[in-house]
Formats: structure tokens, C-alpha cells, sequence
């Protein structure tokens, strides 16, 4: 959480006791009001900037792993190895740049590579289900023809009857 860090601590108690101070002065003294109320206003505005950049940290390790996980997803699909091979050498390269501190490059490379194995994966499921759609196409028109061959039998049949 973006308050964890000593920093952030520090910032929210000072922030805390800057709005007491403001909004208690802005209750009894009344002239200054329209000052205070811009100066907060200010103050509140910064506070947001402040707080939203810390929000937004980023967690190469977390990329990494869900990276890895589907890389072994690909790997259990037997997705196309020329179209992960991309993605390999990202995540790869992600692994050094994690290992080196550079963590927004390591993430950036680890979302990278984490949808070119999704990529890969869809595409392979794509293909299995093409497969069985053609298979089942192919024993659909078997049955079809099967069953012309039945009716020209059974009428032969009625007809040699009559």
C-alpha cells in the first residue's frame, strides 16, 4: 500500500494536521475565509497529485510470475513455439531487468511478454477447436450420406414390395 513507506507516514500526519489547523482557523476566523478556503482547495489538490503517484507503484515481481504462469499455460497447450518465442525472450529480458532494479522497463516487459503468451494460448485453443469443428462437419456429412443410402434402400425396398 502506498503508505507503508516512512515517507508516506510522515506525509499523511503532516497533511492530517495542516487540514485541522486550516479548517479550524477557517471556522473562527470568518474574514480569511475565502482564502483558506482557496489555500485548502490548493492544498487538497497537491495531496491528490501526491497521493495518486504513490498509488500507482509498480510490482515487477507480481508481473513476472503471472508471466511465468502463463508461459507453463502455453506450455500445457503446446501453443506454436515460433509465436512464443517473442514472449520467452521478454520475459527473459524482464528476469535482468527485474534483477538489475529497473523495475517500470521489468514490468513493461513482463505485461509484454504475459499477453504474447495469451496470444499464443488463444491461438492454440483456436486451432484445437477448428480441428473439431471440421471433424464434426466431416462426420455430419457422413451421417447425412449415411442416411441418403438408407432411404434409397428402404424405398427399393417399398417399392419392390409393391
Amino acid at each position: 500500500m502506498w503508505f507503508q513507506t516512512r515517507v508516506h507516514r510522515r506525509f499523511v500526519v503532516w497533511f492530517g494536521a495542516l487540514c485541522y489547523i486550516v479548517f479550524h482557523d477557517l471556522y473562527h476566523y470568518k474574514e480569511y475565509a475565502m482564502k483558506y478556503r482557496i489555500f485548502a482547495a490548493g492544498l487538497a489538490v497537491t495531496a491528490l497529485a501526491f497521493l495518486s503517484g504513490c498509488a500507482g507503484s509498480v510490482n515487477a515481481g507480481k508481473s513476472v510470475s503471472i508471466a511465468e504462469s502463463t508461459a507453463s499455460v502455453a506450455d500445457e497447450v503446446k501453443a506454436d513455439a515460433s509465436k512464443t518465442e517473442s514472449a520467452k525472450v521478454k520475459l527473459d529480458s524482464a528476469k535482468v531487468l527485474l534483477e538489475e532494479g529497473e523495475e517500470e522497463q521489468a514490468a513493461a516487459l513482463a505485461e509484454q511478454s504475459a499477453l504474447e503468451y495469451r496470444l499464443a494460448v488463444v491461438t492454440a485453443e483456436r486451432d484445437a477447436v477448428k480441428k473439431e469443428d471440421e471433424r464434426v462437419e466431416k462426420d455430419l456429412r457422413s451421417d447425412v450420406e449415411r442416411k441418403l443410402i438408407y432411404q434409397s434402400i428402404l424405398d427399393q425396398e417399398t417399392k419392390g414390395a409393391k
